[in-house]
């Protein structure tokens, strides 16, 4: 498991470069359940427009359903949790 989540981190730092040219990204470790893989928040020096962000998403979660689906994990829900401080018009 702890080869899957290395493999993850490095699908989120290179789905980063390829979405966000020139913009960079913390992966900060959260606590994590004995269940999960991949438990990480994703910060950025600068605040993304929503539409990058969804690029950045969909990106990822198509990678890493790859990833597990090739790890022959059969189980599994990928989420993203957004913490915004974008102010709302």
């Amino acid at each position: 498991m702890k080869l899957i989540e290395v493999l993850a981190l490095s699908n989120a730092a290179f789905v980063n470069v390829q979405t966000h040219e020139n913009q960079g990204m913390a992966l900060n470790p959260l606590e994590k359940e004995p269940n999960h893989i991949f438990h990480y928040q994703f910060a950025w020096q600068k605040s993304l427009e929503p539409e990058r962000y969804q690029k950045f998403e969909t990106e990822l979660t198509k990678r890493l359903t790859n990833l597990l689906s090739m790890a022959q994990l059969e189980e599994f829900e990928i989420n993203f949790y957004q913490n915004s401080f974008m102010s709302k018009s």
